[in-house]
């Protein structure tokens, strides 16, 4: 093989199913291939330069198709530290696990490794101005669990509608005989019955029952302040309403009710929102705080499995959520970030832990694609 040139095949492979961070719990698959000829040693190009070349090369393009699968927020962000992420991939696709194969004049190189998503999402961080010379924007974020504890099934109404046509013909024979001529008629009727009519569907009626975590409100809380978010207790409103009133500079009294966490969970426990008066009062009251951004979603917990793989107990959880931005300028409250409904696993030697575990991971993803969509808006 001293004299061979050979083909190398690169074929890269991002893997997902290890956590890399505490910030993250989504990750995506890369994937890579091509073809570079070089003259083959030992199953490996016989210069070191062009196996590191080769090798580097693959690296890069792993990190370039995991960016390609992300989301649009996040791609904007990677695209602005692009040059700085692939000029080191070592920092950031890491445990890598090389094999290599040489087969007559093809070289099969086959690489793996885990992205290192959470020092990605940082470097946004790292090239602000120093937290003692910027101010940190304010927020409050809602997340309600639920479980649906009645369904109430509709099925569909079908709406009949019949009508009868009656139609009647007529013919008449006519005969000869000699002189003379006879004439008879006869007559016929048929009865077309035409159908058709409506089918309404109704959606069922889901009463849910609803509860606070605390340890999902200490995730959410944990994600956003880790991006540089100022994070206040949904909890503590009423508090920072009466300190507002205090104030002898506003001259405005507020209803310290006015962000109300049981009326949250009065909406959330029959609609999969909230209503415009709840909604309302809650803007109303952080919009004299001078508090912009206001985070409210659900997080609905599925019915309990058995994991084949584990043998663990397994529950599902679904989380949504909307952002809405406070523009302080024409007084107007924007929507300018959301996260569509998407579902997350948890195991756990009972329910409980299982049901947990889904909720935390639920409410870590959420938290960690808002916060890109905020990025990517120039909110931080």
């Amino acid at each position: 093989m001293r004299n061979k040139n050979c083909v190398i095949l690169l074929s890269i492979f991002v893997l997902s199913s290890f956590p890399i961070s505490v910030y993250s719990t989504e990750y995506a698959e890369g994937v890579f291939s091509g073809e570079v000829k070089y003259k083959c040693k030992n199953d490996r190009p016989r210069s070191q330069k062009e196996y590191d070349s080769a090798l580097k090369s693959a690296k890069v393009q792993a990190i370039r198709n995991w960016a390609a699968k992300g989301s649009a927020s996040g791609s904007v962000n990677f695209l602005k530290f692009e040059e700085e992420i692939l000029s080191n991939p070592d920092k950031y696709l890491l445990n890598t696990e090389i094999m290599q194969k040489c087969n007559k004049k093809s070289f099969r190189l086959l690489v793996s490794g885990q992205i290192d998503v959470n020092r990605i999402r940082l470097l946004g961080k790292t090239n602000e101005k120093p937290v003692a010379r910027r101010k940190k924007t304010k927020m409050v974020a809602v997340f309600v669990a639920r479980k649906a504890s009645n369904v109430k099934v509709f099925d569909d109404k079908v709406t009949k509608i019949d009508s009868n046509s009656n139609f009647t013909e007529g013919s008449e024979a006519t005969s000869f005989s000699g002189s003379s001529a006879t004439s008879e008629g006869y007559s016929s009727q048929k009865n077309v019955t035409q159908s058709g009519g409506s089918t309404e569907i109704k959606s069922d009626i889901i009463k849910w029952d609803v509860f606070e975590s605390q340890k999902v409100a200490a995730a959410v809380k944990q994600q956003f302040s880790s991006y540089g978010f100022r994070v206040a207790d949904p909890d503590s409103m009423p508090g920072q309403i009466e300190r507002y009133n205090d104030d002898p500079e506003t001259k405005k009294y507020l209803d310290p009710n006015l962000f109300n966490l049981e009326q949250f969970i009065s909406d959330y426990s029959s609609a999969d929102g909230l209503s415009s008066k709840t909604s309302g009062n809650a803007k109303k009251a952080l919009s004299y705080l001078n508090i912009p951004v206001f985070v409210f979603g659900t997080l609905d917990v599925g019915k309990k499995s058995i994991d084949p793989k584990t043998g663990k107990v397994m529950v599902n959880a679904t989380v949504t959520a909307t952002v809405q931005y406070f523009y302080d300028d024409d007084w107007w409250w924007e929507t300018i970030a959301s996260v569509e409904p998407k579902q997350y696993s948890g195991l756990g030697i009972d329910e409980m832990s299982a049901e947990t575990n889904a909720l935390i991971r639920a409410a870590k993803a959420a938290s960690n694609e808002i916060v890109q969509q905020l990025n990517a808006a120039g909110i931080n």
